[in-house]
């Protein structure tokens, strides 16, 4: 029963600088708990969303990559 769910969704861009600790740090209070990276708009997904995980460990967060699709080999 999705009426039931709670939660934030924030949605940020590629223009947030990694080193923006004022905007971080509110992002992960917002949070309130783990984020999930949604890579969606970058030319190297799985580089970018690990980047940000890193950067949100960085100033105190949790953090997962979301897949956007199977990988085929």
């Amino acid at each position: 029963d999705l009426s039931k769910a709670r939660g934030s969704l924030l949605i940020i861009g590629g223009a947030l600088r990694h080193d923006n600790a004022a905007v971080w740090e509110k992002l992960i209070a917002q949070a309130g708990g783990k984020i999930a990276v949604i890579p969606a708009a970058s030319g190297n997904p799985d580089k970018a969303g690990e980047f940000v995980v890193q950067t949100v460990k960085k100033y105190g967060g949790d953090a997962f990559v979301v897949p956007l699709s199977a990988k085929y080999e």
